[in-house]
């Protein structure tokens, strides 16, 4: 079984130099740039064995060489980040300040580390700290600085600090999706001829051109919402692409395997408008994000249910049904106007959500479907059973995030969208990284009410052992150890032996320092 070949390959090599394989100032600076080139790529493209792989060879450079150290230390403590992993992303970053009080990479990686451990008051402080040392024209700084703001409901000042950053850095992903999915202030954004070419460029395959008709449309309007979201979400998933979970043709033939459904036509393109217009990719998707929910869906379309899949140039208020949103905030302070998904009887999704849950990110369709069932199908006990659980999970801090611990509606959703979700690309953010695997540990009543009710999984289908192993050799290459240790026993008793080898190599892979 082949679970991390390459990259695998690349680190362990990596692993097993020491200092005296590397000639005393010995690595011209064209390698160097070579290796910080590489390591930044695999950041962005959630591959952690090629990130740990190049930085950990620089910091075996840095020996003896500062003035590599901090650039070393700090693509270690992103790479310990994108794996979930804060203490250690923490402690980097502080061994970074102690040496340089002023590093804004330093002060970044210090407040993203505490976000994203659930700290987001402490987070903010430490940003306000390095604000007051003037680091806020260092574009990685200010985007860690806005982040913090918006995490703490400062919505007006992160607006600010995020257009700042648009005009030091027009092309910051971050920046350009958070400004497009809710945080500008409600305005028109008719969806000009212009947008819609670029999107059937885009759709394509025409990246370039596609990115550089959404600019020039900025550059006239740079306010405009679903332009600001479109080139955001394109620069992620360029990103996302170079992944390792998209290398081959391994997980788009696990999703067509997924894809066992005997659901009419004429049911799916009732309940979604539209769906016959989705490319087949998509349309697959819809299918696969159904698996829980065939025996419902009948009866959520026989009471009126619809779940609506936005175009890339719509908004959410544009429905009839949804229109008195208009202008109106999210619980969370999000705009409804460019909010890219909602439950209700007649729900709503953007299409580019189903390319993101193909690519191995968070399942938005699977989410809203839960809404869905849980406020419009399920019985006044089971809805009681759901309320308990959520009470006892925030009071025992168990919640899978923050998101889930918002409101019983946010905790079962996330909860069956973890439930379904075999493997997740690394690099998630943290309310959209979980899997079945987490859920069980976590929240094992809530997993266990969810497998009851709509169980049971495709693991224990007879397709079980195929998805086991392409779970676990995600698993691996994502560095999601724990679910790796959880799928042993499913793998057919052949495999099992090369899989607790590979296991011990990938923890030797993403050991702490």
């Amino acid at each position: 079984m082949d679970v991390l070949g390459r990259k695998k390959a690349v680190l362990l090599a990596v692993l097993c130099l020491g200092t005296g394989g590397v000639a005393a100032g010995g690595e011209v600076p064209g390698r160097v740039a070579a290796l910080v080139r590489r390591g930044q790529a695999a950041l962005d493209a959630g591959d952690p064995a090629e990130a740990f792989g190049a930085w950990r060879r620089l910091n075996l450079l840095a020996v003896g060489r500062p003035e590599l150290l901090d650039e070393a230390e700090l693509g270690l403590g992103r790479s310990w980040l994108m794996i979930g992993k804060t203490q250690f992303a923490l402690g980097y970053a502080r061994q970074v300040l102690r040496r340089e009080p002023k590093s804004a990479g330093g002060w970044a990686l210090l407040v993203r580390a505490l976000l994203r451990g659930g700290d987001f008051a402490g987070a903010l402080r430490q940003a306000r700290r390095g604000a007051g040392l003037g680091l806020l024209e260092v574009p990685i700084f200010r985007a860690a600085h806005a982040s913090a703001l918006y995490r703490n409901q400062k919505l007006e000042e992160a607006r600010k600090q995020y257009r700042i950053l648009l005009r030091q850095n027009p092309l910051y992903p971050e920046a350009l999706v958070r400004m497009g999915t809710g945080l500008i202030a409600p305005r028109p954004a008719p969806a000009a001829p212009s947008l819609r070419r670029a999107v059937a460029l885009q759709r394509s395959g025409n990246f370039d051109q596609a990115l550089q008709l959404v600019r020039s449309f900025l550059e006239k309007d740079p306010g405009h919402p679903i332009a600001l979201r479109l080139a955001g979400e394109w620069l992620f998933e360029a990103s996302r692409l170079r992944g390792p979970l998209l290398a081959g043709d391994r997980l788009p033939q696990a999703w067509i395997l997924l894809d066992d459904q005997a659901l009419r036509r004429d049911t799916l393109s009732s309940f979604f408008p539209g769906y016959t217009k989705l490319s087949p990719e998509r349309q697959l998707q819809v299918r696969v994000s159904l698996r829980p929910f065939a025996e419902e869906l009948p009866i959520l379309l026989a009471r009126g249910g619809r779940h609506d899949l936005l175009g890339e140039w719509e908004r959410t208020t544009d429905a009839k049904e949804r229109a008195w949103l208009r202008g109106q905030k999210t619980f969370d302070g999000r705009v409804w106007d460019d909010v890219r998904g909602m439950g209700g009887l007649r729900a709503a999704t953007g299409v580019e959500a189903l390319d993101e849950a193909r690519e191995g990110g968070f399942q938005t369709l699977v989410h809203e479907l839960a809404h869905q069932v849980h406020l419009y199908l399920f019985s006044a006990k089971e809805r009681r059973e759901i309320r308990g659980m959520f009470e006892k999970a925030r009071r025992t801090h168990r919640t899978l995030d923050y998101y889930a611990a918002a409101n019983e509606a946010e905790y079962f959703a996330q909860g069956v969208e973890a439930w379904v979700s075999l493997w997740k690309a690394a690099g998630q953010p943290v309310t959209h990284g979980h899997t079945r695997f987490e859920l069980a540990r976590r929240d094992p009543e809530l997993f266990q009410w969810i497998e009851r009710r709509f169980g049971p999984s495709v693991l224990d289908s007879p397709k079980g052992r195929f998805f086991a192993r392409t779970a676990f050799d995600f698993a691996l290459e994502t560095a999601h150890l724990d679910d790796a240790r959880a799928l042993l026993p499913r793998l057919a008793p052949r495999d099992q032996s090369r899989a607790r080898s590979a296991l011990r190599q990938a923890s030797l892979l993403f050991r702490g320092l």
